[in-house]
């Protein structure tokens, strides 16, 4: 459930970040299958996660030892 323009950007910065923090060359982590970084594995899939009283629509993130798209919550 979107929540207008503050989850466009926590979600941008998200994603952005974990590529960042797992992948800071630009050189390491990727889908070879597709050439996606970690980031983009799960671009299409969000939760909605509460902070303070506050909902934020949040990217999933990919998770190697699940092997799926999480949310870490």
């Amino acid at each position: 459930v979107p929540h207008g323009v503050i989850d466009a950007t926590a979600s941008t910065l998200s994603h952005e970040l974990l590529e960042t923090v797992t992948d800071p060359d630009g050189n390491a982590w990727f889908n070879p299958v597709f050439g996606f970084e970690i980031g983009d594995e799960c671009a299409g899939f969000s939760t909605d996660v509460g902070l303070f009283g506050t909902f934020y629509d949040i990217q999933s993130e990919y998770s190697n030892a699940l092997h799926a798209c999480v949310n870490g919550v």
